[in-house]
């Protein structure tokens, strides 16, 4: 494991290298970072660092967890996703108040959840939980919302600076990612991407808060 600690200087939270790209699926970066009682770093302080420094460990998973279903689709009391890589079963417990919504996604942020194992499954177990409402259902650009930086409302210029490009898929339970693995993939900095499967192998980002 390559830890190189970037020192700000200006009272933002120090960014670590935790991992380098291709590194490791999901589960172990979590796994990892709980035994040692640190934050995988949330999508939102990645829109606002400068990830020169950092940059080996992209494609990075973050410390912000999602789910969202299929466009268009009511949320039902479990959103699932079957990652056929692993074989394993990804399920978050829908909040009550939320059954029947469309066009949310929910979300939390590491360390604030955990999965409790039962054999080829994983549910989902989180202390504090938000949600993104009007949950774009298809990629683009997109303004991130106040707390979490996820892409959300209506569509956005490319051009637009503080656009995100949004990636994602059917239905998912997933971390965020940061970064593309080609580098001329055109605005490769901004896109979160909502689409990995927790199987992936790739680098991770850890927060110092202190």
């Amino acid at each position: 494991m390559n830890v190189a600690q970037r020192r700000e200087t200006d009272g933002r939270p120090c960014l670590s290298v935790f991992a380098p790209k291709n590194s490791m699926p999901m589960e172990e970066a979590l796994l990892r970072a709980d035994k040692m009682r640190i934050g995988l770093a949330p999508n939102k302080l990645l829109s606002g660092a400068d990830n020169r420094n950092i940059s080996e460990a992209f494609p990075c998973w973050t410390g912000t967890l999602f789910a969202y279903e299929s466009p268009g689709k009511k949320l039902d009391k479990y959103i699932e996703y079957l990652d056929t890589e692993n074989n394993i079963q990804y399920v978050w417990p829908v909040p009550e108040v939320h059954v029947g919504a469309r066009g949310i996604a929910l979300i939390a942020e590491h360390p604030g959840f955990f999965m409790d194992t039962d054999r080829g499954t994983r549910i989902i177990r989180a202390y504090n939980y938000g949600i993104i409402e009007r949950f774009p259902a298809s990629d683009g650009w997109y303004l991130g919302d106040a707390r979490y930086g996820i892409p959300s409302g209506d569509s956005a210029s490319a051009s637009n600076p503080e656009a995100l490009h949004l990636w994602r898929v059917d239905r998912m339970v997933s971390l965020v990612v940061r970064g593309y693995g080609d580098t001329n993939y055109p605005g490769k900095e901004r896109l979160v991407n909502m689409g990995a499967r927790p199987s992936d192998r790739l680098g991770a980002v850890t927060v110092d808060l202190e």
